[in-house]
């Protein structure tokens, strides 16, 4: 991911507003992915499932579309906003 822009402005606001310790406790430590090494794996029918069935926001669904479309995922931003 790129270390500036919009999306790792929003990612730094929403990991922020977790607890350092608490994060780490459940998560582990975050290996930072190119968007590339994301879109290798993210193409399978159970990815396009979970994408359908999440819930989202109006405006968190407009941000995570214009995010996708922003990096180049034009298909996924595509299905983001459907």
């Amino acid at each position: 991911m790129r270390e500036d822009g919009p999306v790792s402005d929003a990612f730094r606001e929403a990991l922020g507003k977790l607890d350092g310790d608490s994060f780490q406790a459940l998560y582990g430590p975050i290996d930072p992915l190119t968007p590339e090494q994301v879109a290798q794996v993210l193409d399978r029918p159970k990815d396009r499932a979970d994408l359908a069935a999440v819930r989202l926001d109006p405006a968190g669904r407009a941000w995570l579309a214009d995010t996708l479309e922003l990096l180049g995922y034009h298909e996924w931003a595509r299905l983001a906003r459907s």
